[in-house]
């Protein structure tokens, strides 16, 4: 299951991590998403409560960059379609070639990423079966 962490500091920026699998069903979801005329999209996450846990995650097409900010407990992350669809692409989800670990920010991608968004890291981790 898809993790959401934040710990309040916009600097270390917000982590979303899971299995290859987790990555790649959210990946697929986006893309579906961005395919469709509905503007939001809400994704399942773990639901253990923790200090820097994020309670959800939604998306929303819009017609800037995308941006990601904390609202009320949740991440949200924003954006145009292309830019979206960038977004998921970007996912670590094929084990023979993407690191485990892959950053979506405005250092990163000046050209995909509102100067003022919560850096997003992306981050694999080992099946827990």
């Amino acid at each position: 299951m898809i993790g959401v962490r934040y710990s309040g500091d916009p600097a270390l920026g917000a982590e979303v991590s899971g299995t290859r699998a987790d990555l790649t069903a959210l990946r697929d979801a986006v893309m579906r998403f961005c395919k469709l005329k509905r503007p939001i999209l809400e994704v399942a996450v773990d639901p253990t409560p923790s200090a820097d846990r994020v309670a959800g995650l939604r998306f929303v097409r819009t017609e800037s960059k995308v941006r990601v900010e904390l609202e009320g407990g949740r991440m949200l992350i924003s954006g145009r379609r292309d830019h979206l669809e960038a977004l998921a692409r970007s996912l670590p989800c094929d084990a023979e070639t993407a690191p485990a670990q892959v950053r979506f920010d405005a250092v990163v991608r000046t050209d995909r990423v509102q100067p003022d968004s919560v850096p997003l890291i992306f981050l694999v981790h080992e099946d827990e079966s």
